[in-house]
């Protein structure tokens, strides 16, 4: 092959620039050569209620190694950059900022709980990139960034909602346990004030109304006067929203009185922050969640998965885990309908998904998002479970029975968002 030496100066600044060109790629070029990173977000330290944190960053690390092995996003390896946010919700909008900004990951993940939920929302949504919530449940979080409140919006959530979680609880207590007189206990934490309102409004929905509403302050507080009140009240049942630590007191001084009433609380009392201070008291309290780890095969591998994606340790939280392994699934099915890691196409092949997800859940996927539906579990998915023994158990046979199939969820008509 034969080279002409250039000749002239023109024909040298000719064709210089194409050869830089070709030399320096874009910004956008270059991250399209490199890795994917996703950013999770959650609270893994600055108090002892962790479990949730843990599990989270536990489930997106099991995830990411198993897909990098089998080529990654689009052939591209992913990047998993996690953040601590220290269990401070004030520093969760920075630390969503830096992910975004710096980091330039395609979307967010995680969010311990609701507050934290509430900061990272706002940044997400004025820069364009998914943010998918895995454990936060607090209905303000959708219906602050939904149509109509939000025409466009990049907020997904792959847990239960308060109203979700309380739609199966009085299921179970109203209409198969028969109970109606119902003591509702709250601390003043962002998930116990929100639980609240969420509960009084289902509870008007179903026509009953609480037998006695408590609040329970900051700190410790007076379980003889607590359970005189429940007492007077006629109380059969007792329900109590707010933290794990909260509720653990709550069934401890149950157990202590003689007067011993059945108790249940939202998805979070599922895991070890709940039991570590419990203990013995968690005997037959329950629940609704959307997974626990059960004697199935696909249970069994994703619990073998998680231990061996994070050094032999236990799950702390199984359904928050699952919830979380499960958004990736969907994350890594819209990247690939969209054949782009471009957040807004990730946003749109999200609402529009073709095609079943099967995750780790008790369900399948079959188009989990819409424009006026960004919750990807409903009622119908989750079960009602209890302590027993130690461990969490299905308290009826037809959910176990089902744990081994797949629930769909209902699809909901356009506009028709609860």
């Amino acid at each position: 092959m034969n080279i002409r030496p250039l000749r002239s100066r023109r024909q040298l600044l000719t064709v210089l620039p194409c050869v830089l060109a070709a030399m320096t790629l874009s910004p956008l070029a270059a991250a399209q050569e490199g890795k994917v990173r996703i950013g999770l977000i959650a609270s893994l330290s600055g108090r002892p209620d962790t479990a949730t944190g843990e599990s989270i960053r536990g489930a997106a690390r099991t995830f990411v190694l198993e897909i990098n092995r089998q080529g990654g996003f689009l052939g591209r390896q992913v990047e998993l950059v996690e953040k601590d946010d220290q269990s401070n919700a004030g520093q969760t909008s920075v630390l969503t900022r830096e992910l975004i900004e710096k980091d330039k990951v395609v979307a967010v993940l995680g969010l311990s709980d609701t507050a934290s939920a509430m900061q990272a929302a706002p940044v997400c949504q004025e820069a364009r990139v998914p943010l998918l919530l895995t454990a936060a449940s607090g209905n303000v979080l959708l219906q602050s960034w939904m149509p109509p409140a939000m025409p466009d919006s990049f907020i997904f959530r792959v847990a239960p909602g308060d109203s979700v979680q309380q739609e199966a609880l009085l299921h179970d207590i109203l209409d198969k346990r028969k109970i109606s007189t119902i003591a509702l206990l709250h601390d003043q934490s962002p998930e116990g004030l929100a639980g609240k309102e969420s509960l009084l409004t289902e509870m008007t929905r179903r026509h009953v109304q609480p037998a006695v509403t408590v609040s329970l302050g900051q700190g410790p507080h007076d379980g003889s006067a607590l359970l005189r009140q429940i007492h007077a009240a006629g109380a059969r049942m007792v329900l109590v929203y707010g933290k794990p630590a909260t509720a653990a007191l709550v069934a401890d001084q149950l157990q202590r009185s003689r007067f011993v009433l059945p108790m249940a609380g939202s998805a979070a009392l599922a895991s070890r922050s709940f039991t570590g201070i419990a203990r013995d008291s968690a005997e037959g309290v329950r629940m609704p969640l959307s997974y626990l780890e059960h004697d199935s095969a696909r249970s069994k591998q994703f619990t073998q998965a998680y231990q061996q994606s994070n050094g032999g340790r236990s799950v702390p939280a199984a359904a928050v885990a699952a919830q979380t392994y499960d958004a990736l699934q969907i994350l890594r099915a819209a990247v690939q309908q969209a054949q782009s890691t471009e957040p807004d196409k990730i946003r749109d092949a999200l609402e529009d998904l073709q095609g079943e997800v099967q995750g780790t859940l008790i369900s399948r996927y079959l188009k989990p998002f819409s424009r006026f539906e960004h919750d990807a579990l409903s009622a119908d998915m989750l079960v009602v479970a209890e302590f027993w023994r130690g461990q969490v158990r299905f308290v009826y046979r037809e959910d176990a029975a089902a744990a081994v199939e797949f629930r769909p969820r209902k699809i909901r008509a356009e506009g028709n968002a609860k």
